[in-house]
C-alpha cells in the first residue's frame, strides 16, 4: 500500500494544511469537504465554509510505502512550512498522529480549544451581519450569571427602561444594532457562475468536468448555481443538447425512415440532417433496436448500408427491361449498355422480383 502526501491550501490567505491518506488525494479532499460541511470544529474546515470551498486546492507533496515513514515525512514538512502556527496554517498538531488531533491533549486543552473555536465561530458569524463581537471570559459570564440570579423586574421599572430607550433611539443617542444580512453574491460562501457561458459550453459538446476547467469552478458549484437559475439539472440539460431537444423514440423513428426510403445516403448524412451526431445515433439505435445500422438494411429492408448497396438502389429496373426491349437479352450485353457489373443486374432482379435473370427474361418476354 502506498501513502501519498499532500498539501491544502487557501488561495485566498495562502494558509495551508499538511496530511497524508491511503487512498487518492482526490478522494480525501472530498472526505475534508464534506467534514466542513457537517460544522466538525477544526481550523480548516472553519476555514473552508468561511471562504468557500472553490478557495482551496488540493496538491501532492510526496509518496511512501509505509505509515511510519508518512508520518515522519508529514512531521518534517509541517515543520518546514510551519503550517501548525496559526499565521501560516491550519494543522493542530506537529504531525504523524494520522488524524488524531487531540489524542495526546490534556481535557484542559481540549476544553480550551473547544471554547475557542466556538468563540471564533460566533465572532465570525455576528461579523458577517455587521454585529461587532466582544468576547468575554467565562469566569465574568459566571459572575454575572450569579448575580442575575433571583433578580425580578417589576412591570413599573421595565416600563420605564422601555420609555427611556425610546426616547434616546428617537433623540439619536443610541441607534439600534439590526443585523445586516448579506444575500447573493454579497455573502462570503456564494461562488459566481456565469450560466450563459455554461450553457453555450455544453452545446459545444463539452464535458462538466472541462467546463469547470474553462472558467475555473467547481463541478459543485456550476450544477448548484446551473439549477437556482435555470430549474434545470446539468445532465438533464446536457442529454437534451446531445439529442438535439429529441425524445430517444423520436430519433429511432427518423432514423428507421431515413434508412428504409433513402438508400443512397449515407448514415453521416442522415445523422446530419436527424441534427444528433453519428457516435450519438449508433449508441441510441444499437441499444433500442439490439441490431447496427448494417444489420438493419440487410436483415429487414434486403439493401446493405454500404457503396454496393447504393448502387443496387441507382440502378432502375425500367433500364433492365429497355435493354431486353432492344433485344439485347444477353447479360453481358445489359451490362455493358448500362455500364454496371452482371452481379449488379442479378441482384437488382432478386431483391425486385424475387427470380434469377433467366426467369425474369422469360417473364418479360410472356408479358410482351
Amino acid at each position: 500500500m502506498k501513502y501519498q502526501l499532500y498539501y491544502i491550501e487557501n488561495i485566498i490567505t495562502k494558509k495551508i494544511y499538511v496530511g497524508f491518506t491511503s487512498k487518492s488525494i482526490k478522494e480525501r479532499f472530498k472526505v475534508h469537504i464534506n467534514n466542513a460541511k457537517k460544522k466538525i470544529n477544526r481550523k480548516l474546515y472553519d476555514s473552508m465554509n468561511h471562504y468557500g470551498y472553490d478557495k482551496f486546492t488540493i496538491t501532492q507533496l510526496d509518496e511512501h510505502e509505509t505509515k511510519n515513514g508518512i508520518c515522519e515525512l508529514e512531521n518534517w514538512y509541517i515543520y518546514l512550512l510551519k503550517s501548525d502556527q496559526g499565521q501560516f496554517g491550519y494543522n493542530m498538531t506537529k504531525g504523524g498522529d494520522g488524524g488524531y488531533t487531540l489524542g495526546n491533549w490534556t481535557e484542559e486543552e481540549r476544553q480550551e480549544l473547544y471554547r475557542n473555536q466556538q468563540n471564533n465561530r460566533v465572532k465570525m458569524c455576528l461579523e458577517s451581519y455587521g454585529v461587532k463581537y466582544h468576547p468575554q471570559r467565562p469566569e465574568v459570564g459566571k459572575k454575572i450569571s450569579e448575580s442575575n440570579k433571583g433578580m425580578v423586574i417589576s412591570n413599573s421599572h421595565r416600563i420605564k427602561i422601555s420609555e427611556t430607550l425610546k426616547e434616546k433611539y428617537k433623540n439619536g443617542e443610541i441607534t439600534p444594532n439590526i443585523p445586516v444580512v448579506k444575500f447573493a453574491n454579497e455573502h462570503p460562501n456564494f461562488i459566481e457562475v456565469d450560466v450563459q457561458l455554461v450553457k453555450k459550453l455544453l452545446n459545444e459538446g463539452k464535458s462538466l468536468n472541462k467546463i469547470a476547467k474553462i472558467i475555473g469552478k467547481s463541478e459543485y458549484s456550476i450544477r448548484s448555481r446551473f439549477k437556482d437559475e435555470t430549474n434545470y439539472n446539468i445532465f438533464e440539460y446536457r442529454e437534451s443538447v446531445k439529442y438535439n431537444y429529441k425524445s430517444k423514440s423520436e430519433i429511432i423513428k427518423s432514423i428507421k425512415f431515413e434508412l428504409s426510403n433513402n438508400f443512397e445516403k449515407t448514415i453521416q448524412e442522415i445523422c446530419n440532417e436527424i441534427g444528433v451526431n453519428e457516435y450519438t445515433c449508433r449508441y441510441i439505435w444499437k441499444s433500442e433496436m439490439f441490431m447496427t445500422f448494417d444489420e438493419f438494411r440487410k436483415n429487414v429492408i434486403g439493401i446493405p448500408l454500404n457503396h454496393y448497396g447504393r448502387k443496387i438502389h441507382q440502378l432502375k429496373i425500367q433500364d433492365i427491361d429497355n435493354c431486353l426491349n432492344e433485344n439485347n437479352d444477353k447479360l453481358l450485353d445489359i451490362s455493358d449498355k448500362l455500364g454496371v457489373s452482371t452481379d449488379l443486374i442479378k441482384k437488382k432482379i432478386k431483391l425486385g422480383y424475387q427470380m434469377t435473370f433467366t426467369e425474369y427474361k422469360k417473364y418479360y418476354n410472356g408479358k410482351n
